[in-house]
């Protein structure tokens, strides 16, 4: 049989944390991205990591290493549990990729500023949630890497759309 903490044919199961292969890692943090834009423009805020839509459920089947009582109780009840698709990373990527995309609508919602009475409004919405990501992120220490990056680029998005409103408040729309 196989030992407690091994998969399939003995092998050892993979972690949980385990980075993915890059191609769905990079389509995951799209998907997030994508969810993360249709939830700003519904909602107006940043869609929050647990999100339905990023969800699964599963009966829970943990092995004897790795389970806690908890986890052991309610596999034996038969609850099923819920776990996110996305890896913290593929969630930040995706945030940070949304600041882009709001840096992007806030230019062409301000280009129809003035037919758009809502225009002026969003725009100051999408910096506010950009600057509020922005905050969040300064609490993490993310050394060189790939989130740092990406990270970098935040500062850039939030100039871009205070950018945008300074230039509405010129133009009188403000």
């Amino acid at each position: 049989g196989e030992e407690p903490g091994e998969g399939k044919g003995g092998r050892a199961a993979p972690h949980p944390r385990a980075p993915r292969l890059s191609n769905l890692s990079y389509k995951m943090e799209d998907y997030a991205q994508f969810k993360a834009f249709c939830h700003f423009l519904q909602h107006g805020t940043l869609i929050p990591p647990d999100a339905p839509c990023f969800l699964v459920s599963h009966a829970n089947q943990p092995t004897a290493a790795s389970a806690t009582t908890t986890e052991q109780d309610q596999a034996k009840s038969g609850v099923p549990t819920t776990r996110s698709i996305l890896t913290d990373e593929e969630y930040l990527s995706g945030c940070i990729s949304l600041c882009h995309q709001l840096s992007r609508h806030a230019v062409t919602r301000a280009s129809n500023a003035l037919s758009d009475p809502l225009a002026v409004t969003s725009v100051r919405v999408a910096r506010d949630v950009v600057s509020g990501l922005l905050e969040e992120m300064l609490q993490f220490d993310f050394r060189n890497g790939p989130l740092r990056r990406r990270y970098d680029g935040l500062k850039y998005a939030l100039k871009n759309l205070e950018t945008v409103l300074y230039e509405l408040s010129v133009a009188g729309v403000l």
